[in-house]
């Protein structure tokens, strides 16, 4: 199961898909809120890795987001809010 975090608004309503899927789960995307790299819109990420941690997810994490302003400034500032959370919890 593939589970798109920038589809549905609501960290909760995420947070709980995250549950329910757990052992289906296959690999994730991240964008925020506003497609941007994660970090630049309004997405909980906080909840969202947490709750990854928490069931142990160990599939693949990747940003499915647009590459602005630009696509290097989009991998570096998403993997360092993403990184800089993981570490964080």
């Amino acid at each position: 199961m593939r589970l798109q975090v920038a589809k549905e608004l609501n960290a909760k309503v995420i947070v709980g898909s995250i549950k329910m899927a757990r052992a289906a789960l296959g690999h994730v995307h991240f964008a925020d809120s506003n497609r941007w790299y994660p970090g630049a819109g309004h997405l909980d990420f906080e909840a969202i890795i947490s709750v990854l941690k928490e069931i142990n997810y160990s599939g693949v994490i990747a940003f499915e987001c647009l590459p602005l302003p630009t696509q290097e400034e989009a991998a570096v500032k998403g993997l360092e809010h993403v990184s800089n959370t993981y570490n964080d919890i």
